[in-house]
């Protein structure tokens, strides 16, 4: 349909300025008379902002995007699920039981931001679940985990970093092992994100922005 909930239109009209060359990454711009917009993290509207750049400036680009990121949550629903059940077979059963729940279609067809955090929440569980269920170069898949935690975050805010607790509710469910490694995992998770921290707190700009 060709109407939007009032965030998602917002949303899109930030990510098209951003593409018009109005603000920057951190001080995205709304319109002349609020000027900037802190309301939300900035990742969404500089991707959304990516593709209003290469598919023009009409109002069936979010629509484009939000199909693109439709694709590529079921993709990695099926990800999940084949690391889970060693078998690809059933993918297609999580991926209806996402799809038909109507929170799922009312949030793409209205460009809400959980379309694109979820594309990194699912990316993080992916990486959780090659380190702490398969054993596949846990330090590393930890890390890489944190990584996408943080682009979760980045664009919704803590909101899209509830998988910081990943290890510790690993731990408390399945007991395949010890406090102290569960500690151990969770600091590697943690890492980039409180890195970036760091970076943002003595980075005025950014600082500023958030």
């Amino acid at each position: 349909m060709d109407g939007m909930f009032s965030d998602g239109t917002l949303y899109a009209s930030v990510s098209k300025n951003y593409a018009q060359g109005y603000g920057t990454f951190w001080e995205p711009y709304s319109s002349a008379t609020s000027n900037a917009f802190h309301e939300q993290p900035p990742l969404l509207f500089f991707l959304q902002g990516l593709f209003f750049k290469i598919l023009g400036y009409c109002m069936y680009t979010e629509r484009i995007y939000l199909l693109f990121a439709a694709i590529i949550n079921a993709a990695l629903i099926i990800r999940c699920w084949k690391i889970i059940r060693q078998s690809a077979g059933t993918g297609w059963l999580p991926v209806l039981f996402w799809f038909t729940m109507p929170v799922t279609f009312y949030a793409f067809i209205n460009n809400l931001e959980e379309c694109t955090m979820s594309v990194f929440v699912l990316a993080a569980m992916i990486h959780l679940l090659r380190a702490l269920h398969t054993k596949q170069h846990e330090t590393i898949h930890l890390m890489l985990a944190g990584t996408f935690i943080l682009l979760a975050g980045l664009t919704k805010g803590v909101q899209g970093m509830f998988l910081l607790a990943g290890p510790f509710l690993w731990w408390l469910c399945m007991r395949k092992n010890n406090f102290a490694a569960m500690i151990k995992q969770s600091f590697f998770v943690a890492i980039i994100p409180l890195l970036f921290v760091t970076y943002a707190w003595f980075t005025p700009e950014v600082h500023a922005g958030f």
